[in-house]
């Protein structure tokens, strides 16, 4: 997740939520799997509202109002790569940078 803060739903639990960088409704018709990021339900509205974008190359994170998680390097679990382009759609239509 973006800001390392884990959500519980339970003493053992954690809790996250899925965004698409490219939306998976049409007319964007994104994939599924190279296209997920989990994410807490803050920064998934961040994310869909576009006042957080990911640098598909060097995956740093800009936020538009939040100074402290500017700069972070978006985290990734081996088994799980990003595609850039879909953060680059992201970054082009979805925020419209």
């Amino acid at each position: 997740m973006v800001c390392g803060d884990r959500r519980r739903r339970g003493p053992e639990a954690g809790h996250s939520t899925v965004h698409y960088p490219t939306p998976t409704a049409a007319p964007h018709g994104g994939p599924v799997a190279e296209n997920a990021l989990f994410l807490c339900s803050n920064h998934r509205a961040d994310f869909e509202h576009g006042t957080v974008t990911v640098d598909p190359r060097t995956l740093t994170v800009n936020h538009t109002y939040d100074s402290e998680m500017s700069g972070r390097t978006l985290p990734t679990v081996d088994d799980h790569e990003v595609g850039a382009q879909y953060l680059a759609y992201h970054d082009d239509v979805v925020a419209d940078r």
